[in-house]
């Protein structure tokens, strides 16, 4: 699919995936062109810090036992793909990746020539719209608010995400090996339409809206090259229906935002196509041509758990973040009085909760 120069993160459980290739080296190469985040936290509208916590600074694997934090890298998308897609080369004589003139009816015609079909397009996944037709798991379902995401050149030490009080409004900012990259969104009707108007005129639209907000949100923003950043409506997939296997005897199934889109609020996209991907080989690695439609089941079954804690922990956290006023600023309150040792605690535990379990390898 496309790329682009906007830094992403990969979690632990993913990084650990990656580290069992090659002894190595594909992550090494990652943590390359990568920063790992070490200090975070929350903040409300006005900077004041609700909580923080802190990252492991490298990745910890299983032969130096079991890391008390999970790892976090951030490097940009486009660095993230080509070291990947480079590391399978030598597989190309027995994977084709379809990236063009793909619609659903040739996907039936896809399925009768490869052994195996995976979808890695993305939320607005063909390949699941083909092979779950009619059923309400193919539509995506548009949330009310709109995502950004930029690269800007200023940096600071400590990651921070700042929860507002309405209009879906938060931001989040990471630094990044060169710079920084911020993540922010707001709802559809307070920034107008997104598809009508300049990029000049959204990013000024954009600075508007967080004018009131702590430092440095709207200089972040302003530093950020109007036709850089990129502007998405949010999407989801009805959880139900994406927990729902298929059941039918197709040899395709699907890795990543294509089978269980949800809010980014958790910088998890990424990590979870990864997992996806290391458990979907684990399944396949040993099985005979004739099972490999039940591997695939198998697969999608593994895949459950990982993806309700998923879930669960992002909808707890976006709810937090989207409280309206009075109750945000209760929320505020009651975080800023509770003592430091018990919000760590609390925080790192969600934290954990939304990474596992890990996938096999």
């Amino acid at each position: 699919g496309n790329t682009s120069s906007i830094n992403v993160g990969i979690w632990s459980t993913a990084l650990n995936a990656i580290n069992s290739l090659e002894n190595g080296t594909i992550l090494r190469q990652l943590e390359s062109k990568g920063k790992y985040v070490t200090e975070v936290g929350y903040r409300n509208p006005l900077g004041q810090w609700l909580a923080t916590s802190r990252l492991s600074e490298k990745l910890y694997t299983s032969k130096h036992n079991v890391t008390r934090q999970p790892s976090l890298l951030f490097l940009q998308e486009n660095d993230l793909k080509s070291t990947l897609l480079n590391s399978v080369q030598s597989y190309q004589s027995s994977i084709e990746i379809l990236t063009e003139n793909i619609d659903e009816q040739s996907i039936e015609l896809i399925q009768e020539e490869y052994d195996v079909v995976l979808g890695c397009d993305g939320p607005e996944s063909v390949v699941r719209k083909s092979a779950f037709n009619n059923s309400k798991f193919a539509a995506l379902k548009p949330k009310p608010y709109v995502v950004f995401r930029g690269n800007s050149y200023l940096a600071q030490h400590l990651a921070f995400q700042t929860w507002g009080y309405d209009s879906y409004m938060r931001f989040a900012y990471v630094p990044t090996r060169s710079g920084s990259v911020w993540f922010a969104t707001i709802a559809k009707d307070l920034i107008g339409d997104i598809n009508s108007g300049s990029s000049s005129m959204i990013k000024s639209n954009l600075m508007d809206a967080f004018s009131s907000w702590h430092a440095p949100v709207v200089d972040l923003i302003d530093a950020t090259p109007s036709s850089s950043i990129l502007v998405e409506q949010a999407f989801g997939l009805d959880y139900e229906a994406a927990s729902v296997i298929l059941a039918e005897n197709k040899n395709v199934t699907l890795i990543g935002d294509a089978g269980h889109c949800c809010d980014p609020v958790l910088a998890q996209g990424f990590t979870v196509a990864i997992e996806d991907a290391a458990q979907l080989a684990y399944h396949l690695r040993h099985v005979e041509p004739n099972d490999i439609v039940g591997a695939l089941r198998t697969y999608e079954k593994s895949r459950k758990s990982r993806i309700q804690s998923l879930w669960t922990t992002t909808a707890l956290v976006t709810h937090l973040a989207h409280l309206p006023w009075p109750l945000g600023n209760l929320r505020d309150v009651s975080l800023q009085l509770t003592p430091d040792a018990v919000k760590r605690r609390i925080f790192d535990f969600v934290m954990r909760k939304s990474i596992s379990p890990p996938p096999k390898l």
